[in-house]
């Protein structure tokens, strides 16, 4: 069951990346850079 769905996951994400529903690496980065810093952040 669980390769099924690993599959499934994948052929998901290729039929985005040829659709061209993609982000450029750079700007996913800055995001997932700027999400953890304000995780890291102490509440105020």
């Amino acid at each position: 069951m669980r390769l099924a769905a690993l599959h499934a996951s994948i052929n998901r994400g290729l039929a985005d990346a040829e659709a061209g529903r993609t982000v450029p690496a750079e700007e996913a980065f800055d995001r997932l850079e700027a999400k953890y810093q304000a995780m890291a952040r102490p509440a105020e």
